[in-house]
C-alpha cells in the first residue's frame, strides 16, 4: 500500500503536494463506484457497469483550510505512464469491511465544485 507524502498534486487542494512513498509493493486494484452523485446506484446498473483499473493508495494529509487531516484513497492508471487520476479522489475514506481481496471505502468525492457522498466496491489484485 502507498502512503502519502510530499510532491504531487492533490485535488483537493492543488496548492499542497502530495506524493506517494511505497511501503509495500503497489497495490493493484479494480474499484466500482456505487453511487452517482451521491446516490446509491440500483444493483443491476452496478453489476453492469466495468471496474475501473488502477493503483489503490490510501493516507493521510493535512487539508490547511479545514485545519486538520483527512483520509484519502486515490485510484490512479498504471497504463499511462503517468500517475493520472482514474476516479475522483475519496476524501475522509473509512474502511466499512474487509474479506480477503474484497474491501468497501466509503467517503466524499468532490466533481467540480461539489462534494457527494461515494462508496467504492474493491478488489485487490
Amino acid at each position: 500500500m502507498a502512503l502519502f507524502k510530499t510532491g504531487r498534486i492533490s485535488t483537493v487542494n492543488p496548492s499542497l503536494n502530495l506524493d506517494c512513498e511505497k511501503q509495500d509493493p503497489e497495490m493493484k486494484a479494480k474499484v466500482r463506484p456505487m453511487r452517482s452523485e451521491g446516490r446509491l446506484l440500483p444493483k443491476t446498473e452496478m453489476s453492469k457497469t466495468p471496474a475501473f483499473a488502477g493503483e489503490l493508495s490510501i493516507g493521510e494529509v493535512r487539508i490547511p483550510e479545514l485545519s486538520r487531516t483527512l483520509v484519502l484513497a486515490r485510484l490512479q492508471s498504471t497504463t499511462t505512464g503517468t500517475q493520472a487520476a482514474v476516479l475522483p479522489e475519496l476524501i475522509d475514506a473509512r474502511l466499512l469491511w474487509l474479506d480477503g481481496a474484497q474491501l468497501r471505502l466509503t467517503g466524499v468525492e468532490r466533481v467540480g465544485d461539489r462534494d457527494y457522498a461515494q462508496t467504492w466496491s474493491v478488489e485487490l489484485g
